[in-house]
């Protein structure tokens, strides 16, 4: 048994020590013009066994959620951005959504 309770309790302190960045609350007016191409989207990215196999991105979250909006879509606006973890699988979720819109 206590084979077992040395890896999960190192892997319990690995995957808490993790940072994604310093955000706060931002508030800004979209660009006039803009039109709404369809309904609220969202896109995920995740890495398992964090942070062995690598670090999640915002970057990459965006990106699929601009990928599964509608054609034409240039950006997100009303764009919200979650964070979680799992502990079994030591995974970080990045998650982003927002409603498409083109220029």
């Amino acid at each position: 048994m206590k084979k077992l309770c040395l890896p999960l309790l190192l892997l319990l302190l690995v995957s808490c020590q993790f940072s994604a960045g310093k955000f706060k609350r931002m508030d800004k007016e979209a660009p006039k013009g803009l039109i709404d191409v369809g309904g609220r989207v969202e896109g995920e990215n995740c890495e398992y066994f964090f942070p062995l196999a690598g670090q999640p991105s915002f970057e990459k979250a965006t990106r699929q959620a601009i990928r599964r909006s509608p054609e034409g879509t240039t950006g997100l606006r009303d764009v919200t951005m979650e964070t979680y973890y799992g502990l079994i699988l030591a995974h970080v979720c990045f998650k982003v959504s927002g409603i498409p819109v083109r220029e």
